[in-house]
């Protein structure tokens, strides 16, 4: 089978494409940054989300938050770079700060965490983003 993907959101900060959701795993999304984004600012209740760095550098400022969103930990701020693979486990709000040109990053969720099932997601992005861009 083949499909043609299209955007599913656009604004000044960059595109969204969802590359799968649910099938044939949780949700995997190709992310855009343009000059001056932010994105990000918020955690999750109940998966694990890994950020895949595939070009450029960015910001990155994580805390760790309880169930109402209150900070429980100290603020960090690191700088990753291209091939870079990030995991934010639950109730970590991550927020990314890019000021370049131009990023690509995938971000994917996964809710059991199976090694085969990263492998997978993996595999299916990374043969997406090199034969497609």
């Amino acid at each position: 089978m083949i499909k043609i993907l299209k955007n599913n959101f656009k604004d000044k900060r960059g595109e969204i494409l969802d590359i799968f959701t649910k099938n044939p795993k949780d949700h995997c999304t190709l992310v855009t940054f343009n000059k001056g984004a932010i994105r990000g600012n918020h955690f999750h209740k109940k998966s694990t989300q890994y950020t895949y760095i595939l070009n450029g550098k960015l910001t990155m400022y994580e805390v760790k938050v309880n169930s109402k969103g209150d900070k429980i930990r100290k603020l960090s701020q690191k700088f990753v770079k291209k091939n870079t693979l990030i995991t934010h486990k639950k109730y970590t709000t991550h927020t990314y700060i890019y000021k370049k040109k131009t990023l690509n990053i995938i971000i994917f969720y996964i809710l059991s965490m199976w090694l085969q099932l990263l492998y997978t997601t993996l595999t299916i992005t990374f043969y997406l983003y090199y034969h497609y861009t």
